[in-house]
């Protein structure tokens, strides 16, 4: 005979599965565990306070953008692109104009201002509001 019993790869595999559910339960056990009565959880913040949206350096940055040689295009682009990973900055950004701005640097030019402006883009496409 030969047959229908598990390979030792398809028993590994299975206890693999076994142990990573026993893990995920004692996981999922643990904070309850912990809790108090007393304790309330931490209120979400919505953004962390490094790429807080100003409207300062935002409307300096569209200055360089529009005005500034290739340096400071690709400066402004790559500052837009981290302000861009905040999602209420994502929403502001192209509430204030943003977006067409940084399309126009995707014509022909500097290939830095062009990833900046792309990766800038990019951010602000991650977010449905826009």
């Amino acid at each position: 005979g030969g047959g229908g019993g598990l390979t030792p790869s398809q028993t590994a595999s299975q206890r693999s599965l076994q142990s990573e559910k026993v893990q995920e339960n004692n996981n999922d056990e643990k904070p309850q565990q912990q809790a108090t009565p007393q304790a309330k959880p931490a209120p979400p913040q919505p953004s962390p306070p490094s790429v807080d949206f100003s409207v300062d350096q935002f409307s300096e940055l569209m200055t360089q953008i529009d005005g500034g040689d290739a340096d400071q295009k690709a400066y402004a682009a790559m500052e837009l692109q981290t302000m861009a990973l905040d999602s209420r900055s994502q929403v502001l950004m192209a509430q204030n104009g943003a977006i067409q701005p940084l399309v126009s640097l995707l014509s022909p030019g500097d290939p830095m201002v062009q990833a900046s402006a792309a990766g800038a883009l990019w951010n602000l496409a991650a977010n449905e509001q826009n």
